[in-house]
């Protein structure tokens, strides 16, 4: 019994010391990660994006959200909690201009190369790298990411016309291999006719961007009609729900729910083929070349 008990006060005079060394010892410490907020973790799981873009997409949910359970309960059809949703996420893009980005790009770098010419027939700069450096301040928001990034590139000791050439893959656009290959050919004559060559440049480029608004405004009409003959659908589908529920008696059984969907498929169809109608085709790109060895890749 005594070397029983003369273990165990070892055995805890030894667990004693250890503790207490161990609660001797420095340890950092320890870091309390910050405690993620709804609208962090909302953010993060909807991969929201910042700031009005965000707010604008959050309203449209929220909306979409009170309208797809309004209309199941005015219309007690179990499918408009499908129907409602897509049609929230799919009639934005569908009636929506799908020209307008590339007409706001090929804009953008006619002001940019206007930019430039200023620059330089005004003596600020006289080379091609401060000219660009120079037009930074300037760049309209559809390029200035992209300008900035060539000037870095150009900052770090890249090549011009490598960098111009990364400028032109990075907008993928075929006015913007047309820029990019007349300042590469600017820059290499490093002569006195860079100002002539971008006054050349920028009127080519102005032309581009009157002929696409031209042909923009000559097919904006079939899309008018699209967003004019969904607005009359939508407000009647509305008012019979409202008004004459006996309309949608034939839709209350599983039959006719799946009619319904059919309905509202043909019609984001028409609407998809309306859509393609209207969009310009670019044309091919034609990519800058910098050396004669790019030729042969």
């Amino acid at each position: 019994m005594n070397a029983t008990v003369g273990a165990a006060i070892g055995f805890l005079a030894a667990a004693g010391v250890l503790l207490l060394v161990l609660g001797l010892r420095r340890r950092p410490p320890k870091r309390v990660k910050p405690k993620e907020s709804l609208t962090e973790t909302w953010a993060r799981l909807t991969r929201r994006p910042t700031g009005q873009a965000g707010k604008r997409r959050d309203r449209l949910v929220l909306l979409a959200a009170v309208v797809t359970l309004a209309a199941f309960i005015v219309t007690g059809l179990p499918v408009m909690l499908i129907v409602v949703p897509v049609l929230a996420v799919l009639l934005p893009y569908l009636l929506g201009n799908p020209n307008a980005a590339a007409i706001e790009r090929t804009s953008a770098l006619d002001q940019w190369v206007r930019s430039l010419r200023s620059l330089l027939h005004a003596g600020s700069d006289n080379t091609m790298e401060g000219a660009l450096q120079s037009s930074l301040p300037s760049a309209p928001d559809q390029i200035k990411e992209q300008v900035s990034t060539l000037i870095a590139r150009i900052n770090s000791r890249w090549p011009t016309d490598r960098a111009l050439v990364a400028f032109a893959d990075e907008l993928s656009d075929p006015t913007a291999d047309v820029v990019a290959s007349a300042l590469i050919l600017a820059s290499r004559r490093r002569g006195t006719g860079l100002a002539d060559v971008l006054e050349g440049l920028s009127t080519a480029v102005g032309d581009e961007v009157r002929a696409r608004r031209k042909i923009e405004a000559e097919r904006a009409s079939a899309r008018a009609t699209g967003r004019y003959m969904t607005v009359i659908f939508g407000g009647l589908a509305v008012l019979l729900a409202l008004f004459s529920p006996q309309y949608l008696a034939p839709y209350q059984t599983p039959l006719g729910q799946l009619i319904l969907v059919v309905v509202v498929a043909a019609y984001l169809a028409t609407l998809w083929l309306a859509r393609r109608i209207t969009m310009v085709q670019d044309a091919p790109r034609i990519r800058p070349i910098t050396s004669v060895e790019d030729a042969h890749v």
